[in-house]
């Protein structure tokens, strides 16, 4: 029991120690106001810019990113077809465990694509009927 005890009492003095919170919001269209699925979601911490996490919109556009130690934050996210995001700045903290951000809207990109010319050629083929042999011969003969 004593083990038991000591076991419990360290892991939650650990996670007090190296306490974790986390990020949660919606990613809607700005257009018309619908959430986008499969956005891509990444956290930077603000210091050194590097990507601490990542996350993928479920079906209603909702995303949520846990486990990230107390600290200032940036939150990115961009899908095909949208203008990606400036950016977000977030913290969390002992006080402020969980950063809800709310709605987060992303701007339809229109880039208008150049012609498309799309070619192929077609070989043609020719069955013929060998009745010396009682077989029968393919052959492919390409006409240009």
């Amino acid at each position: 029991m004593k083990k038991y005890f000591l076991f419990v009492l360290f892991f939650f003095s650990f996670t007090i120690v190296f306490g974790q919170g986390k990020v949660n919001g919606v990613i809607i269209s700005k257009t018309d106001k619908t959430p986008i699925e499969y956005v891509h979601i990444e956290v930077r911490t603000i210091g050194d810019n590097q990507t601490f996490a990542g996350a993928v919109t479920d079906a209603n556009g909702r995303f949520e990113i846990d486990r990230l130690p107390y600290s200032d934050y940036m939150l990115l996210f961009s899908f095909i077809g949208y203008e990606k995001s400036d950016g977000i700045r977030f913290s969390v903290s002992r006080d402020k465990p969980t950063a809800n951000l709310g709605s987060l809207e992303l701007e339809e990109s229109a880039h208008e694509l150049g012609e498309v010319v799309v070619s192929g050629q077609r070989s043609t083929y020719i069955n013929k009927l060998n009745f010396l042999h009682k077989s029968v011969i393919l052959t492919t003969r390409r006409y240009s």
